[in-house]
C-alpha cells in the first residue's frame, strides 16, 4: 500500500559497522604500517565510535615485545601491547569522535622491539609477524539529522551507505508500469553517490506502489503525472508540468519522498536522468526543480587517464620500511595497455643515513621499481616507473609506496627521519577495451561506450516483485559504472531492428518473456520441452525437480549482431530469477565469475560457473585494431631501443678510434 503519512517516527540511535578488511593481510618488517579509508556521512551525529582489531601475531621470544598504535586522520590516539600469543586476538578501542571527518584515514602502525643490555631496540625480522583478518571494523552509534526539503539533502541520505545497506532507499513505480515508465525508473536506478555506497548487504530497491511499505524510509517515486496517487498529485504544482519534467520533495513525519514526474514519457525520462546525475543533485539546494528539453543532464567522466595518487602531501615518519597504499581505478570495460607509467615526486630529510635509504614501489603486491635516496636530491626527487602490459585483465591497481629510512645514529629523534610524497604524484594508465564475451568483461560487453545508452532491456510481460528485485540487482553495479543512461530502453516485444542495434539483457521466464523462449535453442543451459525445468548438458547433469529451482545467467553472442552481447537471466519460476541476478550485484560476487560465461545458482545458494565459448573475442574488427595499435607501440619502443644501441655503438667506436689515435701519436 502506498503511504504518504505513516505516522510519527522516533529519532532513535542507529548503528553502522564498516568492515575494513574483507580478506587477510599479512605485514612484516621492523615496523609495519597499514591504512584504511572510510566515510562518515555528514548527516550523522555520532554518539560513539569504536575500532575492533582482529589480528594474529607470530610467536615472539621472551626478549621480544610488540606495540600497535592507531591514528585517525594523522592524529595518534592510542597505543597498546598485544598479548604474547600466536592465537588470534580481538581488541576494541574507542575512537575520539571529535577527530572524525567526512572522509577518514585510519592508520595502524606496529613495532617489534627486543630487550638488550641497554634497553629495548627496534628489530628487523623477515617473519610475517602481524596478520589482520576480516572482523577488523569501525563501529558507529549515531542519530540521523533529518533532511531539509532540498533535493541535495534528500539525495545525500537516499544514497547514504547506511540507508542502502539497511534497504531503506527505494525507487517506487506504478503497478503494471509500462515500458517507458520502467525505462525512466531504471535510469533513476543508475544514480550514484560521490563515494560508492554499494554494500554486499543491500542495494537500492525497486517496488510498485502496492508493495511500498514503511520500511522504505527514503523513496523516489517515478511515474507520469497521470499515474501518481491522488495524495501526491495534490502536493505538486500540476500547472508547472506543461512541457516540463519535475523533481520535488514531499515529506511527512519521519518519511521522505522525492517525486520524479512529467506529463509525457520524454520529459519523465529527462527528469529521471537529472536525478541520476549526482553532481546536479548535489548542487540543487531547493525543494523543486523543473527540467526542460534543453536541460543538460549528461554526466562527466569521473575516471581520467591521469589520476592523482593523493590530493594532499603524505608523510612517512620513523626508521624502517614505512608504507602507504593508493588505489587507481580504470573505467568499466577497460584494461591497461602499453605506455602506462607511475610518476612519483617526493622529498626526504637530509639527515638520513643514505647507505641503505631507498624508495620502493609495488603494484598489486609485485615490486615494480626502486631507487636509492641521496643527500643531493633530498629537497626534490622523482621516480618514473613504466608498467608492462599485463597478461591478465586489470581494471584497477593497488599501488604501495614504501620508503626505507634510517637515522644517522641511534639517538636521532624520529621526527628527523622522514619522507614526503607530493600531491603531483600520478598514475597515467593508458587504456584499451577488454573486448571479450566473458563475465570478466560484464560491463564492457553490455556498455562498450561506458554508458547504458546502447542497451535494450527485454522485460517480462507482467512484472512481479521478484522481477523487480532481479532488475535492481542487475543494475546495482551497472548503474555505478555507467557514465550515462538517458537512452536506455525497456521493451516487451522488440523488433529485429531494435535488437540488431543494441546489446541486450533478457530477463524472465520463457512463459513471461517471449524473447527468452525464442532464444532457448541457443542457450548453453536450455529448457526442456514445456519450459518447466532445465536440461542436462555437457557441463552439468541436472535432475528434473532440482533444476526447477535454479536461477541461471548466460552471456552469449547476440544472434542479431555478432559484435553485440546478450545476457539472459532466466528461471522456470520468477521467484528464482533473483538467485542468478544477485551474482552481478557486488564486485566480490562478480569477480568470482572471472573467465566464465554461465552461472547456475541453486535455491540453497550453491553456485556453479562454467565457460562454454571457445573464442571469447567479442568484436573481431575491434580486436584487429587493438593488435595493430599494440604492434605500432611495440615497433616504436623497439625503434627507440635500436636507436639507443646504434648511438652507444657509435660512441664506443669513436672512443676506440680516439684512443688508437692518441696511442699512435705517443708511439711517434
Amino acid at each position: 500500500m502506498f503511504l504518504l503519512s505513516p505516522g510519527k517516527r522516533v529519532n532513535a540511535a542507529e548503528t553502522y559497522t564498516f568492515e575494513l578488511k574483507d580478506q587477510a593481510q599479512t605485514l612484516s618488517g621492523t615496523s609495519v604500517d597499514s591504512q584504511f579509508n572510510f566515510e562518515k556521512p555528514n548527516y550523522w551525529q555520532v554518539k560513539q565510535a569504536t575500532i575492533t582489531l582482529n589480528f594474529q601475531l607470530t610467536s615472539l621470544s621472551l626478549r621480544q615485545d610488540s606495540t600497535l598504535t592507531l591514528a585517525i586522520n594523522g592524529v595518534k590516539f592510542t597505543s597498546f601491547r598485544p598479548k604474547k600469543t600466536d592465537q588470534r586476538q580481538t581488541w576494541t578501542v574507542s575512537l575520539p569522535v571529535d577527530l572524525l571527518e567526512d572522509n577518514n584515514v585510519l592508520q595502524l602502525s606496529g613495532q617489534i622491539t627486543t630487550q638488550g643490555k641497554t634497553g629495548f631496540k627496534n628489530e628487523q625480522t623477515p617473519a610475517d609477524w602481524l596478520t589482520l583478518y576480516p572482523g577488523t571494523t569501525v563501529n558507529f552509534r549515531y542519530t540521523e539529522v533529518p533532511p531539509d526539503p532540498t533535493l541535495s539533502s534528500f539525495f545525500t541520505r537516499f544514497m547514504g551507505i547506511d540507508k542502502i545497506s539497511m534497504n531503506q532507499s527505494t525507487i517506487v513505480i506504478p503497478d503494471n508500469a509500462d515500458n517507458e515508465t520502467l525505462s525512466a525508473a531504471l535510469i533513476a536506478l543508475t544514480a550514484r553517490p560521490d563515494q560508492t555506497a554499494i554494500s554486499a548487504s543491500g542495494r537500492v530497491g525497486l517496488r510498485t506502489f502496492s508493495a511500498a511499505n514503511q520500511q522504505d524510509k527514503y523513496r523516489v517515486v517515478v511515474a507520469r503525472y497521470d499515474q501518481l496517487p491522488v495524495a501526491l498529485k495534490k502536493a505538486l504544482p500540476g500547472s508547472r508540468l506543461k512541457n516540463q519534467g519535475l523533481l520535488q520533495t514531499v515529506y511527512s513525519q519521519g518519511h521522505y519522498d522525492l517525486v520524479v514526474t512529467a506529463r509525457s514519457n520524454k520529459m519523465l525520462r529527462k527528469a529521471a536522468a537529472y536525478f541520476a546525475n549526482h553532481e546536479l543533485m548535489a548542487q540543487t539546494n531547493k525543494s523543486m526543480q523543473q527540467v526542460s528539453v534543453k536541460t543538460d543532464t549528461s554526466q562527466s567522466n569521473t575516471l581520467q587517464l591521469e589520476q592523482q595518487l593523493t590530493t594532499k602531501e603524505q608523510t612517512f615518519t620513523g626508521p624502517g620500511e614505512q608504507q602507504k597504499l593508493f588505489a587507481v581505478s580504470l573505467p568499466a570495460g577497460q584494461t591497461q595497455s602499453l605506455g602506462s607509467q607511475i610518476t612519483l615526486h617526493y622529498q626526504y630529510s637530509a639527515k638520513l643515513s643514505f647507505k641503505k635509504a631507498k624508495i620502493k614501489v609495488y603494484v598489486n603486491d609485485q615490486l615494480a621499481g626502486q631507487k636509492k635516496l641521496t643527500r643531493k636530491k633530498a629537497q626534490g626527487d622523482s621516480l618514473v616507473i613504466k608498467l608492462p602490459q599485463r597478461s591478465t585483465i586489470q581494471n584497477g591497481y593497488l599501488i604501495k609506496v614504501a620508503f626505507v629510512l634510517a637515522g644517522q645514529n641511534k639517538q636521532q629523534k624520529e621526527q628527523t627521519v622522514w619522507a614526503k610524497l607530493q600531491p603531483d604524484s600520478v598514475a597515467r594508465i593508458k587504456q584499451q577495451p577488454i573486448n571479450t564475451l566473458l563475465f570478466d568483461n560484464f560491463f564492457g560487453a553490455l556498455m562498450p561506450d561506458q554508458t547504458l545508452n546502447s542497451l535494450a532491456v527485454v522485460r517480462p510481460r507482467e512484472l512481479t516483485s521478484a522481477d523487480l528485485a532481479a532488475l535492481s540487482d542487475l543494475f546495482a553495479l551497472l548503474g555505478q559504472k555507467a557514465q550515462g543512461a538517458e537512452k536506455l530502453q525497456v521493451y516487451s516485444d522488440p523488433s529485429r531492428k531494435d535488437l540488431r542495434a543494441k546489446n541486450i539483457i533478457a530477463l524472465g521466464t520463457p512463459q513471461q518473456n517471449q524473447l527468452v523462449k525464442k532464444l532457448n535453442p541457443r542457450l548453453y543451459f536450455k529448457f526442456a520441452p514445456g519450459y518447466r525445468y532445465f536440461e542436462s548438458n555437457e557441463k552439468m547433469s541436472l535432475e528434473e525437480d532440482w533444476s526447477q529451482q535454479l536461477g541461471i545467467a548466460q552471456l552469449l553472442r547476440s544472434p542479431y549482431n555478432s559484435n553485440h552481447a546478450l545476457l539472459v537471466v532466466t528461471a522456470a519460476s520468477p521467484r528464482y530469477l533473483e538467485q542468478a541476478a544477485q551474482q552481478f550485484a557486488t564486485e566480490k560476487s562478480l569477480q568470482a565469475l572471472n573467465g566464465k560465461d554461465a552461472v547456475v545458482v541453486a535455491q540453497d545458494q550453491g553456485i556453479s560457473s562454467f565457460r562454454f565459448i571457445k573464442d571469447p573475442v567479442l568484436n573481431k574488427k575491434l580486436n584487429q585494431q587493438i593488435k595493430r595499435r599494440e604492434n605500432q607501440q611495440l615497433y616504436w619502443y623497439l625503434g627507440i631501443l635500436g636507436a639507443a644501441i646504434v648511438l652507444l655503438g657509435a660512441a664506443a667506436w669513436l672512443l676506440v678510434v680516439h684512443k688508437n689515435r692518441v696511442a699512435g701519436g705517443s708511439q711517434k
